[in-house]
Parts: C-alpha cells; sequence; structure tokens
C-alpha cells in the first residue's frame, strides 16, 4: 500500500486557478484541498480504495445557485461523471471533505454549508 500524500493549495498562491487548473493539478496527487471565496471553488481530489483517481468541485452557477461536479480520471484525462445544480447558494461557506465518515472502509464525501449566522447545515 503507498502512503498517501495531501496538499493543500494556498489560496494567496491560486488567486485566478480554474478548476480545469485543479484538476491538472491533482492529476500528481493522491489527495487535495482547495477553497476560495471569489471566484467561489471549493475543491477536493482523493484516490480511492480501488486506486482511481476522483475529484469534488462546487463552483457558483448562478447568482443565487451551487453547482456540485464529480471527475473520475480515465486514461490520464478527467471525466466528468456526474453533476448537480440549482443547490441554494452560494451562502457563507462551503467546504467539502473526503472521510470515512460511517467506518465501512470506503470514503464518504461530506459537505458544509454555513449561513451567514454561523449555523451549520
Amino acid at each position: 500500500m503507498t502512503e498517501e500524500t495531501s496538499t493543500e493549495v494556498q489560496q494567496t498562491d491560486y488567486q485566478g486557478i480554474s478548476v480545469e487548473e485543479l484538476l491538472k493539478k491533482a492529476m500528481l496527487q493522491d489527495t487535495m484541498k482547495f477553497d476560495r471565496w471569489e471566484p467561489f471553488i471549493s475543491f477536493v481530489s482523493y484516490r480511492s480504495q480501488e486506486n482511481k483517481l476522483y475529484a469534488f468541485a462546487i463552483t457558483r452557477h448562478t447568482d443565487s445557485t451551487m453547482l456540485i461536479s464529480r471527475y473520475a480520471l480515465q486514461d490520464s484525462t478527467w471525466k466528468l461523471i456526474s453533476s448537480l445544480s440549482g443547490l441554494r447558494g452560494p451562502g457563507v461557506f462551503y467546504h467539502l471533505n473526503v472521510a470515512d465518515y460511517d467506518f465501512d472502509g470506503v470514503r464518504d464525501v461530506f459537505i458544509t454549508s454555513v449561513t451567514s449566522n454561523g449555523i451549520a447545515l
């Protein structure tokens, strides 16, 4: 089993970075996280138990909604495998995290959204 590497991309280093550029950087790492408010991107990539690389990105879809996109690395190319739009947002904070929350050996995706009064949803 290989040791997992994790990289937190610093917001100050990548102010103008796009989801496509984050996907390119994620090809080289087991896990990567990135959050930026303006323009909004919350991004996480991770390696599954089957050693496949996946990524999630939350971006602003319209002025009042968010778009969640899920990608898989196939043959050295990122493929969009699912997306969900129309989610209320942008809110104050969205955060993606990948971990085995229910202890079944499979990584789960957890999305936190915080309203302006600080209550997590």
